[in-house]
This record gives C-alpha cells, structure tokens and sequence, in this order.
C-alpha cells in the first residue's frame, strides 16, 4: 500500500528544500501537534548571519506565495533579522542566526527527539 502525502507534509518537502537551496544550515522538523494547539509543525534552520536570515525568510515567503499560493499568516523579527518566525499556520518556520538558536533552544523545549534534515 502506498502511503498518501498530505498537503502539510508536502508544504514542509517544500520549505525544507528552498532552505536547503538557499544554504540554510542544520534543518530540523518538529512534530509539536500532541504538545501544542497553535499549530502542528516547526521547521528550524540556521543561517550564517543576519543578513542570511533574512535572505532566507524572504525567498522563503517569496516561493511559499508564488509557487505554493500560500499566504505568510504573521511574522515576526524581520528587523533584528536574528531570530525571525514565519507563521503559515499548521507549520511556523524559526530562522535563526546559530547564537540565538543555541540561545534558546527550541528542539530541547519542544521536542527532545528531532528529526534533522540537513
């Protein structure tokens, strides 16, 4: 029997590979929908710098809008450019430059068993 690919898992193949395309670093994907009802997965990735980060997030929201058609919901840190959330409702993506994410330590609080990508 083939296992059927839902519209999440697709959508988060596909921010993992604009991530990956765009030289993010350590991708993981957490599967948060039996510890949290604000949403079901969170994909997190590093870039180098801020600068990175914030190249990221917006080829990121430009793909998710032109290929995906799908509308960022809200975001969040696009002007420190050092830990910035992309809200697409089911999935809320976390960028990250590497201090901030050893900072705070999303995988640990959430989710001690990961799933890293890259």
């Amino acid at each position: 029997m083939v296992k059927k690919i839902s519209d999440t898992e697709q959508l988060i193949d596909f921010i993992v590979d604009v991530l990956i395309e765009k030289k993010a670093h350590d991708v993981v994907i957490l599967n948060i929908s039996q510890k949290s009802s604000i949403t079901d997965y969170f994909v997190i990735a590093n870039g180098e710098v801020a600068k990175h980060v914030k190249a990221l997030a917006d080829e990121l929201e430009d793909q998710m809008r032109t290929k995906m058609k799908r509308k960022l919901l809200r975001s969040d840190g696009l002007i420190e450019k050092e830990w910035i959330v992309l809200d697409y409702g089911e999935i809320i993506v976390h960028l990250f430059i590497p201090s901030q994410r050893q900072l705070f330590r999303l995988e640990d609080l959430w989710h001690p068993k990961k799933i890293k990508v890259v």
